[in-house]
């Protein structure tokens, strides 16, 4: 995959196409073996077509074909504001890129939609509003925020790309891939008390206008690519009881972070995953036993940059190599702690002495 191709990797299989034809002078299909239909292209034709519904079946040299999907980037070209779907549409899954355009504002979902596979919603920049049909149940829009959540609201897929601030609700155990990528005017994200978030899933947060965020204890995993070009951010927090277990691969990479302090149960540190951070000062581990580092994790950081852990607290992996020369060791406070406290015990168990 291209880094400057901001996508992701299909979950479809590949379909053996066995003829290409356009219709009506600005859509495009490739006819599958299997006697389907995918719209491969939407173009901008006679003047701006600023809406369009993709039709259930098509007609072509005498037989009727259905449409079973959007192929990546098919309304790339296609300067489209407004996407429907035909009521009788069989469509039901949004596959990798199928709504890839910088003009489209307003999406209604296909009636039978039941899954969006990751990068639906790639390069969005200007979709503010999906409406979900009354026969869909597999999904809902907050009447509030319009933002899309699956029925049970527990996984967070799209927010507005106009969105400034955002409360991330205690249902929500996942943000999914690109639920806020290219919200180029956030500036707060929040997290309703009691979070029950589990995992930012990757692309998240890439190229968002984010500057700081304070995770919920909940989180565990920040997923590859979370927040990768998101160039203004600066600061990102977790509380004393955070259980993060793992930062992936190029999680914060291209970002503005400062300082981290990753918490006492992250172990992992994945490949690049504070790649070309040029403010990057310090890493601090909390970890009280090891933490498992990756090569590059800490590559195009500041000059001077350096590394914080505890007393007898190991740097494993790959990465430790890089790391070795410019780690620092600190008293491990709990440690000193448990001294005192068990000294303090012995000295009030013993016996006073008398003259």
């Amino acid at each position: 995959m291209e880094r400057d191709d901001y996508s992701d990797y299909s979950d479809s299989e590949e379909e053996e196409v066995i003829e290409t034809f356009t219709k009506d002078d600005f859509c495009t299909y490739n006819l599958l073996k299997n006697s389907n239909l995918i719209l491969t292209k939407v173009t901008k034709n006679k003047g701006p077509q600023s809406q369009f519904t993709i039709p259930a079946k098509v007609e072509h040299n005498g037989n009727e074909y259905e449409v079973v999907a959007i192929g990546p980037r098919a309304l790339r070209e296609s300067k489209l504001v407004k996407l429907n779907f035909d009521p009788e549409s069989n469509i039901d899954k949004l596959r990798r890129d199928s709504l890839y355009c910088h003009t489209l504002e307003e999406v209604t979902l296909p009636p039978k939609l039941i899954a969006l596979e990751r990068g639906w919603c790639n390069f969005t920049l200007k979709l503010k509003d999906i409406i979900v049909p009354e026969s869909n149940t597999n999904f809902v829009v907050a009447e509030d925020t319009k933002a899309l959540y699956n029925s049970d609201r527990d996984i967070l897929f799209f927010v507005p790309r106009t969105v400034r601030a955002f409360e991330v609700p205690n249902t929500v155990t996942t943000i999914s891939s690109y639920a806020f990528e290219q919200c180029r005017r956030l500036k707060s994200i929040t997290f309703q008390e009691e979070s029950t978030l589990r995992r930012i899933d990757p692309w998240a947060f890439s190229h968002c206008g984010l500057k700081c965020i304070e995770f919920p204890n909940s989180l565990v995993t920040i997923s590859y690519d979370s927040f990768f070009h998101t160039h203004r951010l600066e600061e990102i927090k977790f509380g004393e009881g955070s259980q993060l277990k793992e930062v992936l691969i190029s999680a914060f990479k291209d970002t503005h972070l400062r300082e981290v302090t990753l918490p006492r149960n992250c172990r992992k540190v994945a490949i690049a995953a504070f790649q070309n951070c040029p403010r990057l000062t310090q890493c601090r581990f909390e970890s009280q036993d090891y933490v498992t580092v990756w090569r590059d994790a800490f590559r195009g950081v500041a000059e001077g940059f350096k590394v914080v852990k505890y007393e007898g607290t190991k740097i494993k992996g790959t990465g430790e190599p890089q790391l070795r020369d410019i780690t620092e060791e600190v008293p491990n406070p709990n440690i000193a702690s448990t001294i005192e406290e068990n000294a303090q015990q012995l000295l009030g168990s013993a016996p006073e002495l008398t003259a």
